[in-house]
């Protein structure tokens, strides 16, 4: 019988019935759904899959072990008996985020330090990095490093509550929201997963034309044009479970040959992303290159107040939210002007907003498809 792995996919809060329609897709049965993910019964090649697929998905975790500890000498012992080899080659680096609540051992440092005490004497040749910190935090800035060559950090997190310890290995490596094109970014971007989440909440199916007035790197218009030619979220980066000694590299051939074969040469229709800073067209531009839809999308400089309404096109946009990058707290007018671009028939809208009052300026009747953070800012997405 095959391996069969508990794992646990999480998802920014708000988007875990997105991310359970993905799994399903999948063919898996996703269960204990809670806010910020659920965990999934899953094969190595489902498990590889599902991380290669997922849109919408930041990790997926694999459970080692769980046991109760309320001393060190506890932790110690019983974390000892989990089958370390099995998940780390020689020369490993490793890191342990660790998380506490209504337990005795509580110092998160201190509990890491004792695990990668444990795991270096245990497995010859690994070596420990400091402890991992909360990687929910935006790190839009960080330079986009999923697609180089570099040592590789196996990352362990350990989750204690009540004084019941959940040990998990991350197969993902970066978060899946890295997709390794993106190195370039504007003023207040989105991450690719949100964006995902967008397109999905929108309604929006390939041969509709589709317009981001706020373009900025070209986030979204670049996920459109990736979706509609059928490539795969993760088609161009690493993952950890790459790394793991299990790892079944022919199985790993099958799973991307069957992505591979669904991939077509043409988006076709019309993906177009505007924005007035010429920065952002050019990083867009950049961006578009290394995703391979170039030749599927537009980019070009242009003031949504300047741009007339449009027919039969899906605009999907994540507008400026007055609070983060120096235009002021007056942004009622782009909003205005965001619902202008639909005043012509058989045109939708969907968009993100921090505030009920700008979500108003529209002028658009709207639905909440769901609510989510961006860059540590409340949003929701409206769908007209």
């Amino acid at each position: 019988m095959s391996t069969v792995y508990s794992t646990w996919c999480s998802c920014a809060p708000g988007l875990e019935v997105l991310l359970a329609d993905e799994l399903k897709g999948l063919g898996l049965k996703p269960k204990e759904v809670e806010p910020g993910g659920m965990s999934a019964g899953m094969t190595p090649a489902q498990l590889y899959a599902a991380n290669l697929h997922c849109s919408v998905a930041s990790r997926i975790t694999v459970r080692l072990g769980k046991f109760h500890a309320a001393e060190f000498w506890e932790l110690e012992k019983r974390a000892e008996r989990l089958a370390w080899h099995a998940w780390l080659p020689k020369g490993s680096e490793i890191a342990f985020r660790v998380t506490s609540r209504k337990s005795k051992l509580y110092h998160n440092d201190a509990i890491a330090e004792r695990l990668g005490a444990l795991v270096s004497a245990k497995v010859p040749g690994v070596s420990v990095a400091a402890p991992a910190t909360d990687d929910d935090d935006p790190q839009e800035h960080a330079p986009r490093t999923a697609h180089l060559a570099r040592v590789h950090t196996q990352l362990f997190l350990v989750r204690i509550i009540n004084d019941e310890v959940t040990v998990s290995i991350d197969a993902s490596g970066d978060l899946l929201y890295r997709r390794g094109w993106r190195h370039e970014t504007a003023k207040a971007p989105i991450r690719e997963t949100l964006a995902a989440a967008m397109l999905t909440a929108s309604g929006w199916r390939p041969g509709v034309p589709l317009h981001d007035p706020f373009a900025g790197s070209g986030t979204i218009v670049i996920e459109a044009a990736r979706r509609a030619r059928q490539i795969p979220a993760g088609w161009d980066r690493s993952f950890a479970f790459e790394q793991w000694p299990t790892f079944d590299a022919t199985v790993w051939k099958e799973v991307r040959a069957r992505a591979a074969v669904a991939i077509t040469s043409s988006a076709g229709g019309r993906f177009l992303g505007t924005d007035r800073d010429p920065g952002a067209i050019r990083a867009a531009l950049a961006n578009a290159r290394r995703a391979g839809v170039a030749a599927d999308v537009q980019f070009a400089e242009a003031d949504i107040r300047d741009l007339p309404p449009e027919s039969g096109t899906a605009i999907v946009a994540n507008p400026p939210y007055g609070v983060r990058v120096g235009e002021g707290a007056d942004v009622v007018p782009l909003y205005a002007a965001l619902g202008r671009l639909t005043a012509a028939s058989g045109t939708r809208l969907t968009f993100l907003s921090p505030d009920h009052d700008l979500t108003k300026a529209t002028r658009v009747t709207t639905k909440t498809a769901w609510r989510s953070t961006n860059g540590g800012i409340s949003v929701e997405c409206c769908v007209s």
